[in-house]
């Protein structure tokens, strides 16, 4: 919705959608002849490792919860069959309950909040709502809790969204912009309603995750190496160096890939962070699986004091949304800088020549509505074919086509 809307507008606006689409018609499980959700899973691993697409499953088929975590495509696949509030918003696009977690942010305080936006996408929000519900539901069943329980959970994240919404609605940009969970504050405000044993994991998660850093990885992930080098441990299939996957000329060139991705990593950070990281030389790579078998690489990078840094590149592909909303309004593109061999592919920042950085373009491009082709098995069908069905793409109320100023660039 356009931010410049008047609030009053958007409150008149959502009566609408609400007398168009009621709360109940929100409540309802849609599915359909053609739904075929192992067909879906199979589309998806076209564009996986192929060797990994066997440990993705195995992960998928160890619990129902597990089996819902990799299924994003197949909830998506649902969704767009169900009626739709077209109040649009920035969907994180898998909102399950283990896509929240701890971490630090660059201030080094401890927050608590959506950690996974892999499948971002612009879309109604009662998607992530109801991705993060049925997650619950699931996690609750398969923790044992009975029906009464499970209700009682369910209900009463869905009042915490409902409330939460309702209390930012009502307070300016500023506010709902800088409002943040900070971990250890919340766990003071609780601490007098938990019971002894859940205060107990509770702080004792806490502590684990201000211990996850650079030196921790470095002691579970590497040994030392020549010259005293750290290197990657190899456990394949989950993590393996580079050099056991690539020889001769493809190591090269693999090589001189990482170099520019780490360069365009660079052109994303603000000015000041470039100073730190110019201090840091690559030292080694390797693959890591991440769960959907996409390409993940983690990146070994020291600092002449000896100080590791790991960084994380991962494969960015189309979020699982994409193939059922019409709410991107434009794309991000990359043009690569020149290559280079060396283990630090940016200049000193003690140097005053100008920095070499790839030139990230951003324009907007309007996407048309489309039939949907989802897979899906006929009799006597292998699994191969696939039927093109009308579209169910959903398009969202009052959304604005500009881009948003200083959107950074998704690199592919």
């Amino acid at each position: 919705m356009d931010p410049q809307v008047h609030r009053a507008q958007r409150v008149e606006c959502g009566a609408r959608q609400r007398e168009r689409v009621p709360l109940a018609a929100l409540a309802e499980v849609g599915t359909g002849d053609d739904r075929d959700p192992l067909a879906l899973l199979e589309s998806q691993a076209g564009t996986r490792i192929p060797e990994l697409v066997p440990v993705r499953y195995g992960r998928m088929a160890t619990s129902p919860f597990a089996f819902f975590r990799g299924a994003a495509l197949v909830m998506a696949d649902d969704l767009a069959r169900l009626p739709s509030t077209g109040l649009c918003t920035q969907l994180c696009g898998d909102a399950h309950l283990s896509n929240f977690g701890l971490f630090a942010t660059p201030e080094r305080r401890l927050a608590f909040d959506v950690n996974d936006f892999d499948e971002t996408y612009p879309g109604p929000f009662e998607w992530d709502v109801r991705r993060l519900v049925a997650s619950l539901a699931i996690a609750g069943r398969g923790n044992g809790f009975k029906t009464e329980q499970r209700h009682r959970i369910t209900k009463a994240c869905a009042a915490e969204y409902r409330e939460t919404m309702k209390y930012q609605a009502g307070r300016g940009e500023l506010d709902v912009w800088y409002s943040h969970l900070e971990a250890e504050a919340e766990m003071a405000g609780l601490r007098e309603i938990l019971d002894a044993s859940t205060r107990k994991r509770v702080e004792k998660t806490i502590d684990k995750a201000w211990g996850r850093d650079s030196a921790h990885a470095l002691s579970k992930l590497t040994t030392t190496g020549p010259g005293g080098q750290p290197r990657i441990v190899s456990t394949p299939p989950l993590i393996v160096p580079v050099e056991e996957l690539f020889t001769g000329a493809d190591a090269e060139q693999v090589h001189r890939t990482m170099m520019r991705r780490l360069i365009d990593y660079r052109s994303t950070l603000q000015p000041d962070r470039h100073y730190l990281l110019d201090r840091f030389d690559n030292v080694h790579a390797a693959r890591k699986v991440v769960g959907v078998g996409t390409r993940c690489w983690i990146v070994l990078l020291r600092g002449p004091g000896g100080d590791p840094l790991f960084l994380q590149a991962k494969e960015a592909q189309p979020s699982v949304l994409a193939g059922y909303l019409d709410g991107s309004g434009y794309e991000n593109r990359v043009t690569w800088a020149p290559a280079t061999n060396s283990t630090r592919p940016w200049p000193s920042s003690r140097k005053t020549t100008p920095v070499p950085a790839p030139a990230i373009t951003r324009y907007c491009s309007r996407r048309q509505p489309r039939a949907v082709s989802r897979p899906r098995r006929s009799s006597g069908d292998s699994g191969g074919g696939r039927k093109t069905l009308p579209s169910s793409r959903h398009r969202c109320t009052a959304v604005s086509s500009d881009p948003p100023a200083g959107a950074a660039a998704t690199i592919g």
